[in-house]
């Protein structure tokens, strides 16, 4: 009985040992996944704040940006050239402000590219409002659903932004995983 109880104290202590194999493949998930969501919402803040230095060190050196809302100009190539474009943004654009709130985040790993990208892999669906104030003080704000991909050193070298919520889906005929629910921010 007491070998009984020794035995039983670390479970209840919830020490991993006695964590079942599906709910330690569950925990790696989640703390895969994690680092992505955090990723993701750090340079997006970096994007928002200006920061370029910062958001510098976040992405690969061949990262595409698409827009692909728009009707010229709707992809950026290599880091140098997105540096340079989101540095002339905010004065051509005559931009005060961006503040970014009610971000969700769904990650996903895919072995095969999604409908819109080119890469298979780690993705982040990062959807959220983003508050543009124009130094007129008008203020803009839009739904956008924004798609990262990260190459194997955790740089992005894909970026899908989404002046609209249009692209926040989930292919179902794609493999993919993903954790049971989005997370919140």
């Amino acid at each position: 009985m007491f070998q009984y109880f020794l035995s039983v104290i670390p479970c209840w202590l919830g020490l991993s040992s006695c964590q079942s194999t599906e709910q330690k493949q569950h925990q790696a998930a989640v703390d895969h996944f994690s680092d992505y969501i955090a990723l993701t919402q750090k340079a997006l803040s970096y994007q928002a704040d200006f920061d370029l230095d910062a958001w510098s060190e976040m992405l690969a050196s061949n990262v595409e940006y698409t827009f692909p809302y728009r009707q010229t100009q709707t992809k950026v190539t290599g880091k140098k050239q997105l540096l340079f474009h989101w540095k002339n943004q905010r004065p051509q654009a005559h931009i005060k402000s961006i503040q970014l709130t009610n971000f969700h985040f769904v990650p996903l790993n895919t072995p095969e590219p999604l409908p819109f990208g080119d890469l298979a892999g780690v993705y982040v669906l990062a959807m959220f409002t983003r508050k543009i104030t124009f130094l007129s003080g008008q203020i803009l704000e839009q739904t956008i659903s924004l798609w990262c991909h990260f190459n194997p050193e955790k740089r992005i070298d894909r970026i899908y932004d989404y002046n609209d919520a249009s692209m926040a889906f989930i292919p179902t005929h794609f493999k993919y995983q993903t954790l049971p629910l989005s997370v919140h921010a």
